[in-house]
């Protein structure tokens, strides 16, 4: 991993290698770095299909429980209408 050298920084840069004179302005952009590394294409590809997979049973079940729900208050003798009324 490349790594930025002190003689490589601008001195307008907060490097942490001398205090700071002022405080920052709002408009002063950080740039922050915990020595990890970023995800792998593959890493965000699975982690997007576990996303997608959850969002789509979830979206499934929601679906399978309003039938499941209707078919019982049906067989409770309630008209379509009736359903339709109560389940909105």
């Amino acid at each position: 991993m490349a790594q930025i050298k002190t003689k490589g920084i601008a001195n307008e840069v907060i490097s942490g290698q001398t205090a700071l004179a002022v405080a920052p302005a709002d408009t002063d952009e950080f740039l922050v770095s915990d020595g990890g590394s970023k995800p792998t294409e593959q890493e965000c590809t699975d982690g997007l299909l576990t996303l997608q997979t959850s969002y789509d049973d979830s979206i499934t079940k929601q679906i399978t429980n309003k039938a499941s729900g209707n078919a019982k208050l049906k067989a409770l003798g309630l008209t379509d209408d009736e359903i339709e009324a109560i389940t909105k």
